[in-house]
């Protein structure tokens, strides 16, 4: 399997200019998966418990050019972090939201190559993959009526980049066997006959552990002196891209209704089978990013020692967020909004605001002498403070203490 870097990749055939976007400029925040905005009939599905999309545009799988852009672009966005977060009691949700965590997790710059790498598979070299077969295998089998119709790469009248020809090759130096990159895979699947078809794009993100910061988040909920349960759980929304072919087969399939159908009615004992055998599935491209990796440490009783993208580990990277985590459980936020790095700024000017208007910072003792006791202490050391929020737990704005605890089980203790 060949690797590539971003650099290897034409950018001017992707995105006309001399770097690739930055993840604001491509990531639309409010969107439940934003890498879908340019992809041309687009659908959210999730298989497996992995969440990615699916498009059936017959201009994609006509074209070896748009394949091919499509496929560029997407190999340079990462794979979205979220991190979801809700606290409930009983059948009544307290606070629910969503952490987008991905551009303080990854290394997302232009020098990146020891944090995300493309693979694009290669013939011959010794690993298994879906080369345009029913089953993974080593090499490429040209179809019959290919070897009649071959022909060179429509690159849409003539609109030929030189930075192109780098991945036309049909070979690599010191090889004598063909070996297609990325544009030759678009080809060769474009060209294929097979009337039910598919290319597929996958997303990897390896080197994040989620226990530390779901430990992390879950001692600063608690300092809060919240009781009901938490749950924090993260997913990928963008595992994966697969382009089908627009055969009534492949429509089908990804029609909701017909696959319930199929479900309920147990036709799927004999339609997948038949599927499985019709599919000329192309699965030959690979994003891998990293978010932690081993290096070699004399210092270290390993002989190894591990390195965070972003400077800091799952641990600190809770640190980073639970200001807006307590924020936003205080607040009972309940909701399908997702929280990003950009949000941060926002809620601490709201939480400065609310403070201002309120004209206090912490509450007094029967005497007016402001509070400092020892609990006040010991809640500063849990964390962040929250802005309008004392450390004895009262909220100034909405008058109400919750020293005794809030968001307690009925029936049930916490977790």
């Amino acid at each position: 399997m060949g690797q590539l870097s971003d650099s290897d990749i034409p950018l001017e055939t992707v995105y006309h200019g001399d770097r690739p976007p930055s993840y604001n400029d491509v990531i639309d925040p409010s969107s439940s998966n934003p890498d879908e905005s340019s992809i041309p009939g687009a659908r959210n599905v999730v298989w497996d418990e992995k969440a990615g999309i699916v498009t059936l545009s017959s201009s994609l799988t006509e074209s070896p050019r748009r394949l091919y852009q499509l496929i560029a672009q997407q190999a340079l966005l990462p794979p979205r972090q979220y991190i979801h977060i809700q606290g409930h009691k009983d059948n009544e949700t307290d606070f629910n939201f969503t952490l987008d965590v991905t551009p303080t997790l990854l290394h997302l710059g232009e020098d990146n190559r020891e944090w995300h790498d493309i693979r694009v598979v290669r013939d011959g070299d010794g690993q298994e993959a879906y080369r345009g077969a029913i089953i993974p295998t080593l090499h490429w089998e040209e179809p019959s009526s290919l070897k009649v119709l071959r022909q060179t790469i429509d690159l849409e009248d003539g609109d030929e980049n030189p930075e192109d020809q780098i991945l036309l090759g049909a070979t690599v130096d010191g090889s004598n066997e063909g070996t297609p990159t990325l544009m030759g895979w678009c080809e060769r699947f474009c060209r294929d006959p097979a009337r039910v078809k598919s290319f597929t794009f996958k997303r990897e993100l390896k080197g994040f552990d989620l226990e530390p910061m779901r430990s992390e988040l879950r001692s600063y909920l608690r300092s809060l002196n919240y009781r009901g349960k938490i749950e924090i759980t993260a997913s990928i929304p963008n595992n994966f891209i697969t382009v089908y072919s627009p055969h009534w087969i492949n429509r089908l399939r990804n029609n909701s209704f017909v696959w319930w159908l199929c479900v309920l009615l147990q036709l799927w004992i004999v339609m997948w089978p038949v599927i499985a055998i019709l599919e000329r599935h192309f699965e030959v491209v690979h994003s891998e990013w990293r978010s932690s990796r081993e290096v070699e440490d004399s210092t270290a009783p390993s002989g190894r020692r591990k390195i965070y993208a972003h400077g800091r580990d799952e641990a600190k990277l809770a640190d980073f967020w639970a200001a807006a985590v307590m924020q936003l459980a205080w607040d009972q936020r309940d909701g399908a909004e997702i929280l990003t790095e950009a949000d941060l700024t926002r809620l601490e000017r709201r939480g400065q605001e609310r403070m201002e208007r309120i004209g206090r910072s912490v509450p007094s003792d029967r005497n007016g002498v402001a509070d400092s006791t020892a609990e006040d202490t010991q809640a500063s050391r849990r964390g962040p403070a929250i802005p309008g929020v004392g450390a004895g737990g009262y909220d100034f704005q909405a008058g109400w203490g919750v020293q005794a605890g809030w968001g307690a089980n009925t029936h049930s203790t916490t977790s």
